[in-house]
């Protein structure tokens, strides 16, 4: 089986991002709860129970989510249209980018690579790409910062706003495969909604987890294409 590109996730695959966005997922959501008069904060059990449901990829989404059901019961459902316009969810995004990004000074600056230049330098035989939830500016933050612009130029990037739709639906690494020019890939994710986007789109999955790295990745695909 021959590929022609490996596509990766950026949060948790390249990217540490335990004290980053992880963060921001739980100070947000408890800033947001205090001001609407709810003293206990979230939990970072509750964060990772809902970032494990799939159509919760958008960490925005899953802090509104978990602010809604601490207040009123609300399910964890993905979110509708007119709950992305509201005024809450604005608010949402203001908070969590003040932690967050913060004109790149924020918790954005503690993030450290998963993924080791070795790694990458031996998938370079294949075309590379990224399909990443992070806003764009976000995205090209980290692929600087961690010396990877040769990796991953900025066209091989799909970012939040480069598609009509996110993960879990395949359109994100349909458009990446079509800016590669590549027919066949490999995508490697670390969440639900990483793995259902892959399968609909026709690619090998690698999931990415505490036992196994990103680093593990050139092998995986040897040992695919030797198969």
């Amino acid at each position: 089986m021959k590929f022609d590109a490996v596509v990766l996730d950026m949060d948790g695959v390249l990217v540490d991002v335990s004290r980053s966005y992880n963060e921001a997922i739980v100070r947000t959501a408890s800033e947001l709860l205090q001001a609407a008069g709810c003293a206990k904060r979230v939990s970072p059990a509750e964060r990772d129970a809902i970032k494990a449901i799939a159509g919760f990829n958008n960490d925005w989404d899953a802090v509104f989510a978990l602010v809604q059901r601490r207040v009123d019961g609300r399910r964890f459902e993905p979110l509708s249209p007119a709950e992305r316009g509201s005024a809450l969810y604005l608010r949402v995004k203001s908070v969590f980018e003040r932690y967050y990004w913060n004109g790149g000074e924020g918790f954005i600056t503690r993030e450290k690579p998963l993924a080791s230049n070795a790694a990458l330098e031996a998938l370079s035989q294949f075309k590379l790409g990224i399909v990443t939830g992070r806003p764009r500016a976000e995205a090209l933050f980290a692929v600087t910062k961690f010396g990877w612009t040769s990796f991953f130029p900025p066209r091989a990037i799909v970012a939040l706003e480069d598609c009509a739709f996110e993960k879990p639906r395949p359109e994100p690494i349909v458009e990446c495969l079509k800016r590669l020019g590549a027919s066949r890939a490999v995508y490697a994710g670390d969440s639900v909604n990483d793995e259902l986007a892959a399968r609909a789109a026709g690619c090998e999955f690698f999931k990415v987890s505490p036992a196994r790295s990103v680093n593990e990745l050139p092998s995986f695909v040897r040992a695919l294409e030797n198969a």
